[in-house]
């Protein structure tokens, strides 16, 4: 009899330090509050910190640089001079740029595979660069 009063205190316990949801892996998490936001600002500005300073593609063309600050970019290269911002777009961190070149071809870029010292930015239109921190 002591065995199943163990076992009938054991299982509710057990219950209330692992909860009640889904296995699903793909079901949203939920607290008392209402779904869990899993993407926070401080992650996305975390990331904004992680692009400031110089970075440079060297390639056989014309070195291309992006300096960052906060949200703001700069490129300069190839005789090309541009402005513009970074973003969290669809979830993946997006160049904005205006350029002195109306035919300027790096105006819109996706950066992947951010590291503390690489990237690449897949420029819209143009193909990608490799950058490693200046």
């Amino acid at each position: 009899m002591l065995k199943r009063t163990h076992v009938a205190l054991t299982v509710p316990a057990l219950l209330l330090l692992v909860g009640c949801g889904s296995s699903d892996p793909a079901s949203p998490k939920t607290h008392a509050t209402g779904p869990r936001n899993t993407a926070s600002p401080a992650t996305e500005a975390e990331t904004i910190a992680q692009l400031h300073g110089s970075w440079g593609a060297f390639f056989s063309g014309p070195t291309v640089v992006l300096n960052f600050t906060g949200r703001q970019v700069g490129l300069r290269g190839g005789g090309v001079a541009c402005a513009g911002s970074v973003a969290r777009e669809d979830g993946i961190l997006t160049i904005r740029l205006k350029c002195d070149d109306p035919h300027a071809k790096r105006t819109v870029g996706k950066i992947w595979g951010l590291t503390e010292n690489a990237m690449t930015v897949d420029w819209t239109n143009y193909g990608a660069d490799s950058f490693t921190r200046a």
